[in-house]
Order: structure tokens, then C-alpha cells, then sequence
């Protein structure tokens, strides 16, 4: 039996209206996501904080949180840099040194603990919750 294609014709109205109503709202989703992810790295941050030896206070005294920056290939969202910049703070992360105060990987352990909270945070902002 022969199949008759079936034709569908159809008008919209107020499609730059409602474009600009989808940019709207997707603007407003991303900047949830960026506040998100700069309040989950600051986070990470306070919590190596306290992980991070110390014996002078001048390794501690370094880190800083960078504000939420685009990407610049598309599609890949925001990029939140925590970072210490003692000329020693690779060192201390990576070696493991017996510390009285603190730990090495001080950092990437913040990171590992935090991974549940910071992935429900995420999921919340991208719910708009």
C-alpha cells in the first residue's frame, strides 16, 4: 500500500519575542551556574586552607580563588582557577613531606572531598533551584 506523505503547514508569530525570551532565560541559567561554581571554588579553597602546611603562613598567605572566566573553545562553560603562587607550592602538594600543620596534596584532596557538595550545587543552579 502506498504511503501518502502527510503535510503540515504552519504561521508562528512572536518568534523574535520568543528568541529573545530563550536568551534571556539561558542567561540567566549560566549566570547561576557561574555563581555557583565561584562559590563552590571559593569552598575548595577555604577547605585547603586548612589543609595547607604551614610553618611560616607564607605558602597559605599565596593562594587566591580567580573569578569565574568563559571558556574560549564554545560549549565548554566556566573555569575557576584556585591557586597558590609560593615558588614552593608545588613541592609541598606533590611531595609527601611529614608536615606538623597540614598535609601535601592539600589541594587536590579539598577538590576529592568536595566533589559531592560541589556536583549537587551544580545540578541545583543548572535546576534553577
Amino acid at each position: 500500500m502506498p504511503s501518502t506523505p502527510i503535510k503540515i503547514r504552519m504561521e508562528m508569530t512572536g518568534t523574535k519575542s520568543m528568541l529573545r525570551n530563550m536568551d534571556r532565560w539561558s542567561s540567566r541559567k549560566m549566570n547561576r551556574v557561574r555563581d555557583a561554581l565561584f562559590e563552590q571554588g571559593i569552598a575548595i579553597f577555604n577547605l585547603s586552607q586548612q589543609r595547607v602546611p604551614v610553618l611560616t603562613g607564607s605558602l597559605r598567605a599565596t593562594g587566591f580563588v580567580e573569578p569565574p572566566r568563559k571558556m574560549r573553545l564554545p560549549n565548554l562553560g566556566f573555569l575557576v582557577i584556585i591557586r597558590y603562587r609560593s615558588g614552593y607550592a608545588f613541592a609541598q602538594h606533590e611531595i609527601p613531606y611529614a608536615h606538623r600543620h597540614g598535609q601535601w596534596k592539600y589541594l587536590s584532596s579539598a577538590v576529592i572531598d568536595r566533589k559531592p557538595k560541589m556536583v549537587a550545587a551544580m545540578a541545583d543552579a543548572v535546576r534553577g533551584r
